[in-house]
This record gives structure tokens, C-alpha cells and sequence, in this order.
């Protein structure tokens, strides 16, 4: 029995990835801040990861749920460099799908949680890190 020839199959070549789509301004948007003083840098982020917006679990988020899929406006104390602050946590409203994707006309809400602090750090990774990504 002959062996029948392998088909090559061609691949696609690729462009290679120009050296300035790895320093597109967004990326670069927050890895470094300059300022005339050392002093003089921001503490925003600082400030913003302080900040308790993903406490909320979606066990409690159930219990705190009120009819209709709504959920109140959390209000959260947290002390930042000695002070008290007040986080105001406002619930996403999402439109439910049927399981063939089609919508409902039904909404639910829910709070920031676990999944969507994940996703924040993934963010803050790719804008900070030289060369995490390319635009």
C-alpha cells in the first residue's frame, strides 16, 4: 500500500508588530507621573484601592436584594490616612437573556464583586507594565 502524500497546508503570514503599538499613550497613561516634587505626587490611586467597592458578596447581595431584582445604595465607612470616608456603592443594572440569549425585558442588580476586582487588576496590569500589551 503507497503512502498518500501529507497536503501542505499554507499558513497565514503574520505582520510582525510594529515597536510603536507597544507604546501606544493609553498604555502609558498611568506608569509614570511627573511632578516638579517628589512630594507633589497624587495619592488617588492610592486613595481608590482603599476603597471597599468589592465587599460585598453575592450571598449578601441575595439576602439584601428587594423585590423586582433591585438592590439598595450601599453605603460603606472605611478610614483612609486617619480619616472617615463614605464609599456610596451603586449597583450595575443588567438585562436578563433567555438561554437562547434573546432579552427578557427583566433586570437584575448586583454589586462590584470578586469577578469585577479580578478584571480591575487585569486592567491596571496591562496599562501599567512597559510592554504587558500593544495597542
Amino acid at each position: 500500500m503507497a503512502d498518500t502524500p501529507k497536503k501542505r497546508t499554507r499558513r497565514a503570514v503574520a505582520k510582525p508588530i510594529p515597536e510603536e503599538a507597544y507604546t501606544n499613550r493609553q498604555l502609558n497613561l498611568f506608569q509614570e507621573f511627573f511632578a516638579e516634587d517628589s512630594n507633589a505626587f497624587s495619592n488617588a490611586i492610592d486613595f481608590w484601592d482603599s476603597v471597599p467597592r468589592f465587599s460585598i458578596s453575592r450571598k449578601k447581595q441575595e439576602q439584601l436584594r428587594l423585590p423586582g431584582g433591585f438592590l439598595p445604595i450601599s453605603k460603606i465607612e472605611f478610614r483612609y490616612r486617619g480619616e472617615t470616608f463614605t464609599a456610596h456603592i451603586r449597583p450595575a443594572r443588567l438585562e436578563l437573556r433567555d438561554e437562547n440569549g434573546k432579552p427578557t425585558n427583566k433586570t437584575v442588580e448586583y454589586y462590584p464583586s470578586a469577578r469585577e476586582e479580578l478584571i480591575e487588576h487585569a486592567l491596571r496590569k496591562i496599562a501599567v507594565e512597559q510592554a504587558a500589551g500593544f495597542f
